[in-house]
């Protein structure tokens, strides 16, 4: 009869590099056999190649230790979770051009970072559009900020590069907003190009 003790190392090791790294994490508990198996190398490094979920720019796969590893790709897997389920109110936007309509916010899946378009009142009656990055840990202190020049009229289409920060390229089709629709959060039409490359 076969039982778990009778099945070889190796076997282990390819069922566990198919577990996401959270099932990974939380089988350790069974058992120190089970401990050693996911402690191993080969594991982290098959489900880093397996992952769709954001990662930190900094992860090196040779290089990187196989505690900060684990972090990582446990951190990545609970943001892409929490930020990409059915609950949000638009499509995944995965590095390429895409329409879609937004009400107040958009937010990239490839970079923990959260992008929110309004238009708002601006000194001498006008009223201008204004895109803010946030940190998904820290939604309270902006990154990184960004004011249009000028109003956004019925027709236009203005495009913003951010160039200084490098932060995206967003081009924003948008009409006159009157000021009882900027009080309502009046919807906008976005087009993101390479939203995700900062």
């Amino acid at each position: 009869m076969l039982d778990f003790s009778s099945i070889p190392d190796d076997i282990l090791l390819e069922i566990f590099a198919y577990l996401p790294a959270q099932d990974i994490l939380r089988s350790r508990r069974v058992c120190r056999r089970i401990l050693a198996v996911t402690n191993e190398r080969f594991v982290w490094d098959r489900v880093l190649w397996r992952t769709d979920a954001p990662l930190p720019n900094d992860i090196r796969p040779l290089h990187t230790p196989v505690t900060d590893l684990e972090k990582a790709l446990a951190r990545a897997e609970r943001m892409d979770k929490i930020w990409s389920g059915k609950h949000i109110p638009m499509p995944r936007v995965i590095q390429h051009t895409k329409a879609f309509d937004s009400n107040t916010e958009c937010r990239g899946t490839m970079n923990p970072y959260v992008i929110f378009a309004t238009t708002g009142a601006m000194h001498g009656g006008g009223e201008r559009s204004r895109y803010t990055w946030y940190d998904l840990g820290n939604l309270q202190k902006p990154v990184f900020e960004y004011r249009a020049p000028k109003r956004l009229v019925h027709g236009q289409a203005h495009c913003f590069d951010i160039v200084d920060d490098n932060l995206a390229y967003v081009m924003c089709v948008s009409w006159v907003v009157r000021s009882k629709a900027i009080e309502s959060g009046h919807p906008h039409q976005l087009l993101v190009n390479n939203l995700l490359s900062f």
